[in-house]
């Protein structure tokens, strides 16, 4: 009877530590460095009806007529490298409104989670292996595109690529087709298509426009869907796109009209050399209703679906950083 008392007090010693346990915050590697993401501004993200960005303390951005970005030519958002108030004053209680960008809540959760982020602002180059670049990719873990308005020139592709091939994480995100916001003949998936021309990346984007709530998850037991935020149950596409897949990539969710897993995906993933790629047909998902006072934004992040998208964002920046 004793040896029998003795080891049920042991076993709830052990579990009642285990209970206690502090978990290490998903951005940080086992040293305890903050893994580093990287939101780009380069390519018009904050143009038209759009404010893809995480914070901007400007708004003096314009387009001239063949789309490019120019200084003190209008009131879009122009975004700073570094998000003022500073990061380092996150709490679990800050709210999205800390930082001004319709991206601003998801930015802040990946404060929450250890991450450190910064923006790519609309003058910077998108190089990697370039020492002479503060911003090069290879000083980040994760690479999120929300939304391109302008074509990425071709020392972009390689650079983008290169970075995935030697282990960083790159989040994809398009809008509907027809959606180009300042009318220099291109939209997001024809851009997302651009820089994979050689199917380097077994995900393409459909040259379409759907809007839909969709349950129609492909997979079990995949950590963006069943990850430290839960499980999603819908995902709601307003005004996107779909993409078909090919060897290699797998979809998370489809489409209610999809007939097989290859097909009218609206979320995949894929692995490239030592890296990974997340891909999602829709901007809307991570739009936080906050941001350029000049656009309309809509309360996709947490308000839709029961607060969904941000699980699935959230999953996602984490399966991409490897510490899943």
């Amino acid at each position: 009877m004793r040896t029998i008392i003795l080891s049920l007090l042991v076993c709830f010693v052990l579990a009642t530590c285990g209970s206690n346990k502090k978990t290490k915050p998903q951005g940080t590697t086992t040293s305890g460095e903050k893994m580093r993401i990287l939101f780009d501004a380069t390519k018009a993200e904050m143009c038209g009806n759009a404010d893809w960005v995480i914070d901007a303390d400007e708004f003096n951005l314009g387009f001239n007529n063949t789309g490019r970005m120019m200084e003190g030519k209008s009131n879009e958002s122009n975004p700073q490298r570094i998000p003022t108030p500073a990061q380092e004053n996150i709490t679990a209680d800050t709210k999205e409104d800390y930082w001004t960008g319709a991206c601003s809540a998801w930015a802040i959760d990946c404060v929450k989670e250890g991450f450190y982020v910064e923006t790519l602002p609309f003058h910077a180059q998108i190089t990697f292996g370039d020492s002479t670049n503060d911003q090069d990719l290879s000083r980040y873990k994760i690479f999120v595109v929300d939304e391109p308005n302008m074509k990425f020139e071709a020392n972009e592709k390689m650079a983008i690529l290169q970075f995935v091939e030697h282990g960083g994480g790159l989040f994809m995100i398009a809008d509907h087709d027809k959606s180009d916001r300042n009318k220099d003949q291109w939209d997001s998936p024809n851009i997302w298509n651009d820089l994979n021309t050689g199917k380097t990346i077994p995900i393409e984007f459909d040259l379409v426009e759907i809007s839909q709530k969709s349950d129609h998850f492909a997979i079990d037991n995949h950590p963006v869907l069943d990850g430290k935020y839960g499980r999603p149950k819908e995902i709601q596409i307003s005004g996107g796109t779909q993409m078909h897949l090919g060897k290699g990539a797998e979809a998370l969710c489809v489409s209610k009209q999809s007939k097989d897993k290859n097909h009218g995906v609206l979320v995949a993933v894929c692995s490239y050399g030592k890296g990974k790629v997340v891909a999602l047909s829709d901007s809307s998902p991570v739009d936080d209703g906050t941001g350029d006072l000049n656009d309309k934004l809509y309360k996709g992040y947490r308000s839709e679906v029961n607060g969904d998208h941000q699980k699935l964002l959230m999953n996602a920046i984490i399966w991409l950083s490897g510490n899943e």
